[in-house]
This record gives structure tokens, sequence and C-alpha cells, in this order.
């Protein structure tokens, strides 16, 4: 007897197993594509809807706000990247190792 539509712990009894692997592998694609569109998207950073609905992004261009190369991420994804390196050499979050992690990017690049 169906009594209407079934709960997700009902569909999904255990949580599926995920291997270290399997989460790298998430994990390093997730940010491999955070730069990708961080620097695809960085010539028009702070522009207004209707400035990217007259220039479509669809290549990978210099300039913009920052002046920075074709291809060269932002601040966005360099921060990003101080905090997954802290999470993986602490094992978790330390807000110390973090914030030494900035300070040497806004010092060294």
């Amino acid at each position: 007897m169906n009594d209407g539509p079934q709960q997700p712990h009902q569909i999904y009894p255990k949580p599926p197993s995920v291997t270290a692997d399997d989460a790298y592998k998430g994990i390093s694609g997730s940010m491999l594509g955070m730069a990708i569109g961080d620097a695809t998207g960085a010539h028009v950073e702070f522009r207004p809807r209707s400035y990217l609905q007259q220039h479509q992004v669809t290549d990978l261009v210099g300039g913009g706000t920052w002046g920075l190369k074709a291809g060269q991420w932002t601040d966005d994804t360099s921060m990003a990247l101080c905090l997954a390196a802290s999470l993986i050499i602490k094992q978790g979050y330390n807000a110390y190792d973090q914030l030494v992690r900035y300070k040497w990017w806004w010092k060294e690049g």
C-alpha cells in the first residue's frame, strides 16, 4: 500500500559511501572550475548586467577593472586557494593559519 511519496530517508536509508579519492577528485575539479570561471569573467567583474547583455563573455580576455592578463584569475580564486591549502595542511579550519596564508599571498602573490 502506497501512502504517498517516499521520504528521503526511505529512498536512501544509508548515506552513499564516498572514498577519499572520490572526494579529492570532486574538490579538485570544483577548484579548477572556479579558477577557470573566475579567469573567464575577470575582465567584466563589477560590470552592470546591461553591459554584460551587450558584451557577452565568450573567451579569455585581458583588461577589466584590475587590468589582468587574459586567463589570469582574481583575488577570489587566490583567496580560495589559500583557504584550501590551509584546510588541507591543518586538516581542518585554523583561523590563524588561514590568515597567515592570506598575508603570504598579499605580500608574495
